[in-house]
């Protein structure tokens, strides 16, 4: 499932591409993956593109008169480019969008995925518009950290991975990042001391800058196609139960709780008493 990392990378691609273009057409083979009816996607036509960020793990496209489309890729999708005078097969995608010089991109989800569109001034009441801050953003220091973690008793797991309070993190690279900060994934968030807040700030954003520069996941692919570098022998306890802690080669080992598996080391992110 992309990620931040991922989604940063694939944004920043169709922002190079896209932004000034013109939409001239957007074709949907699948209705279920939209908030609203097909016909008002023609809404769209002639309207110039203006921007592409991703915010957690959706890609907002803006466009003129502050028109929204929302893009989650869900499982994971394939999110791919094709230049003017080669459109793509028709039956490969959910979602095409084709602009004013022939050029487009084309959607094909995996499982769960989402192509919304609303009105600026109706972000607040999508999902997108209630997602936390970015780990990454210049505004998230530890001291927002904190507060945040303070808001509730959850375990530090659930809170970091909970997209209404940090947005962009999940299964994936949060082991390794509790693992960075010398945390047990059971610890109380708001029983975290300044220190251990600290630590956990600084892991997010290395963890997600390591992986950022790899352009993501190895299984997952950009704008153009290509594969991340990202591989499993990057991972340092995630996925690697059995295996020996990178720092003090005790054996890691896989708990798990709230349906889900979490990977670390029972020396480095000792159990809270």
């Amino acid at each position: 499932m992309p990620e931040l990392p991922e989604i940063m990378n694939i944004a920043s691609q169709m922002r190079e591409c896209l932004v000034g273009k013109t939409i001239a057409d957007i074709t949907i083979l699948q209705p279920k993956c939209l908030n609203t009816a097909v016909e008002n996607y023609g809404k769209t036509h002639n309207r110039r593109i203006m921007d592409v960020e991703a915010r957690g793990k959706w890609i907002v496209i803006s466009l003129e008169e502050d028109l929204l489309l929302l893009v989650s890729l869900g499982m994971g999708a394939d999110t791919v480019s094709y230049p003017p005078g080669s459109p793509p097969n028709t039956g490969k995608y959910q979602v095409r969008v084709q602009c004013g010089d022939g050029s487009g991109f084309t959607l094909r989800f995996w499982w769960f995925g989402h192509f919304h569109m609303v009105q600026k001034a109706d972000l607040k009441d999508h999902l997108v518009g209630q997602l936390g801050p970015s780990p990454l953003a210049d505004s998230f220091t530890p001291e927002l950290l904190a507060s945040i973690l303070r808001t509730s008793r959850r375990k530090v797991k659930e809170l970091i991975t909970d997209q209404r309070r940090i947005a962009g993190i999940g299964n994936a690279y949060v082991h390794d990042i509790l693992f960075l900060a010398g945390l047990n994934p059971l610890a109380q968030g708001s029983r975290l001391d300044g220190g251990a807040t600290a630590r956990l700030h600084s892991a997010m954003r290395e963890l997600l800058q390591r992986v950022l520069s790899k352009r993501g996941l190895a299984y997952e692919r950009d704008f153009f196609g290509n594969p991340g570098e990202y591989g499993r022998e990057d991972f340092l306890v995630g996925y690697r139960e059995g295996e020996p802690c990178p720092r003090c080669s005790t054996a890691i080992e896989k708990i798990r709780f709230g349906g889900q598996s979490s990977f670390l080391c029972p020396s480095c992110q000792p159990p809270v008493k």
